[in-house]
């Protein structure tokens, strides 16, 4: 029993917490240091985690043998929401180190600045 709820719960929760946290600063070494960039960096990986949470939920219902294709419309809303009632865990987490990555964007921006006034 303890192992279930482990697995069930614990697995997760983590994978979903590792890609709030990884997701952002993929995204950010691809789009650099720009404030917007980083909003929408912020927003494409709260999209993707809640299809990842989406699709963990998916596994462990069909795991615990859910049979998912009775009502293939109503089992997807169920699931999505599923999905989005675990952004109580990762949002948190999301917005941590979007504030971090925000704080580093604007370290490098006034590096930048002071550097093209230093040559001016």
């Amino acid at each position: 029993m303890t192992l279930d709820w482990t697995l069930q719960t614990l697995v997760p929760l983590a994978l979903l917490a590792a890609g709030a946290v990884v997701f952002p600063m993929l995204f950010y070494r691809r789009h650099g240091p720009q404030l917007r960039s980083l909003a929408l960096n912020l927003l494409t990986s709260a999209a993707i985690l809640v299809l990842l949470g989406t699709a963990i939920f998916a596994v462990l219902y069909v795991w615990e043998g859910a049979d998912l294709s009775r009502q293939p419309s109503a089992a997807l809303a169920h699931l999505f929401t599923l999905g989005l009632s675990a952004a109580l865990v990762w949002l948190p987490i999301l917005l941590l180190t979007g504030i971090s990555l925000g704080i580093r964007s604007e370290a490098r921006l006034a590096k930048i600045r002071e550097a093209q006034e230093a040559a001016e």
